[in-house]
C-alpha cells in the first residue's frame, strides 16, 4: 500500500503540473486589456483534457477497458458537480459567457450513452454519432468564442480609455505577428512538456491503481477512479477556477468545467471505442462471424466486416450511475444555458452534495457487486 500511495501521489503531482503547463500554453494571456479579455474557457478545458486522455489511453492499452471508460465518465461527473459547484459557490452572481449555449449538448450526449448502455457495449456506430455531435459543438463553440472575444475586446478598450482599432489594424501597425512568432516556440515547448509529463503521470496512476486493485479487496479500481483519480484530474481545474473567481471571471471557469465534460463524452469516448477496436484486432485478431449472412449486395462484405469489429465494454456501474448523473445534470443546466436562470450558492451546494452522494453510491455498488 505504501507503493500505491507513492505512485498515486507522484502521478497526481505530475497530472497537476501537466494540466497547468498545458493550460498556460494554450491561453497564454498577455498584459494588455484586450488580450486579458479573450475567452479562455476552451483553452482551459483543452489543457485539462490532455491528462485525462493520457490516463484513459494508458489504461486502455494495458487491457483495462473498464478502467479507461470509467476515468472518462468519472472526470466528467467531477467537473460537472465538484468543480462547477465550487466555482459557482465562490462567485455565484458572475454572468455566464456566451459559450454557455453549448451546454445543452450535455443532454443528448448523456441520453445517447444511456440508450447505448442497454447493449452493455459501445460500438463504432456510437462512436460516429458522438463524434458528429462533437463536431457540431466545436463549430458552435468557435463561432461563440469569436463573437464573445470581439465584444469583450471593444468593451475592455472602451473602459480603459483606449480607442478600439479596426479589424486587422493591429496586425499591420504594431506587428503582433512578430510577437506571436517569438512566443509560439515557447508555447509549443510548454505543450510538449505537458503532454510528455501527462503520459508519464498517467502511467504512474494506472500502475498504482492496478496494484491496489489486485492486492486489496476494498481498494477496487472503481473506487479509486471515482474517489481518487477523478478528483486528482479535476484539482487543477478547481485551482484555476478559484483564480478566475477572484478576478470576477468565474463564468469562464464554469464554461470550462462543462467544456471538459463535453470533450470527454464527445471526443475521448469515441477515441476509446476506436482504439479498443484496433487493439483487440491487433492482439486477438478479427473475431469470426456469429452467423453466415445470406444477403447479397455491393456493400454487404464491408458491412459484415464492420459488424465483426469488437465493441468497447460499458461497465454496469458507469451506465447506472455516471451516465444517469450526466444526463440529469445536463437537463438541470438547460435554464442556465439558455440565460433563463442564474446559478447561485443554493445550486452550488446542491451540485457539491450530489457529488458526495455520487461517491457514496459508486463505492457501495463497486464493493457489493
Amino acid at each position: 500500500m505504501r507503493w500505491v500511495a507513492m505512485l498515486l501521489s507522484l502521478g497526481g503531482v505530475g497530472l497537476y503540473i501537466a494540466a497547468r503547463f498545458g493550460t498556460h500554453a494554450l491561453i497564454g494571456r498577455g498584459s494588455g486589456p484586450a488580450e486579458r479579455a479573450r475567452p479562455a474557457a476552451g483553452g482551459i478545458a483543452l489543457g485539462h483534457w490532455a491528462p485525462t486522455v493520457a490516463v484513459s489511453m494508458t489504461a486502455l492499452f494495458a487491457g483495462r477497458a473498464d478502467l479507461a471508460i470509467a476515468v472518462a465518465f468519472a472526470v466528467s461527473v467531477a467537473a460537472l458537480l465538484l468543480a462547477l459547484g465550487m466555482t459557482v459557490f465562490l462567485v455565484p452572481s458572475e454572468p455566464l459567457p456566451t459559450s454557455r449555449r453549448v451546454w445543452p449538448f450535455l443532454l443528448p450526449a448523456g441520453l445517447l450513452i444511456v440508450v447505448a448502455g442497454f447493449g452493455s457495449a459501445l460500438n463504432l456506430i456510437h462512436a460516429v454519432m458522438l463524434a458528429v455531435l462533437g463536431v457540431c459543438v466545436l463549430g458552435l463553440w468557435r463561432s461563440l468564442r469569436e463573437e464573445q472575444g470581439s465584444i469583450e475586446q471593444v468593451l475592455t478598450a472602451a473602459e480603459g480609455g483606449e480607442l478600439a482599432p479596426p479589424v486587422g489594424a493591429a496586425e499591420s501597425a504594431a506587428g503582433p505577428k512578430s510577437r506571436w512568432q517569438s512566443l509560439v516556440s515557447w508555447r509549443v515547448l510548454q505543450w510538449a512538456l505537458s503532454v510528455g509529463l501527462a503520459m508519464f503521470a498517467g502511467w504512474t496512476v494506472v500502475r498504482g491503481t492496478l496494484i491496489a486493485d489486485a492486492a486489496s479487496p476494498w481498494l477496487r479500481a472503481g473506487i479509486l477512479v471515482a474517489g481518487a483519480i477523478s478528483p486528482l484530474l479535476v484539482l487543477p481545474l478547481l485551482a484555476i477556477g478559484t483564480d478566475l473567481a477572484q478576478k470576477n471571471q468565474s463564468g469562464e471557469a464554469c464554461s470550462a468545467c462543462v467544456g471538459l465534460a463535453l470533450l470527454n463524452l464527445l471526443g475521448l469516448v469515441p477515441l476509446l471505442i476506436v482504439a479498443w477496436a484496433i487493439r483487440s484486432v491487433v492482439v486477438t485478431g478479427l473475431p469470426k462471424a456469429a452467423y453466415a449472412s445470406t444477403r447479397q449486395g455491393l456493400f454487404q462484405p464491408a458491412t459484415d466486416w464492420f459488424m465483426r469489429l469488437p465493441s468497447l465494454p460499458l461497465p454496469l456501474t458507469v451506465w447506472r450511475i455516471d451516465a444517469i448523473v450526466i444526463t440529469v445534470v445536463g437537463f438541470a443546466l438547460l435554464p442556465a444555458a439558455l440565460g433563463k436562470w442564474r446559478l447561485g450558492r443554493m445550486e452550488a451546494v446542491a451540485l457539491i452534495a450530489g457529488y458526495a452522494g455520487y461517491l457514496a453510491v459508486s463505492a457501495f455498488l463497486t464493493v457489493t457487486r
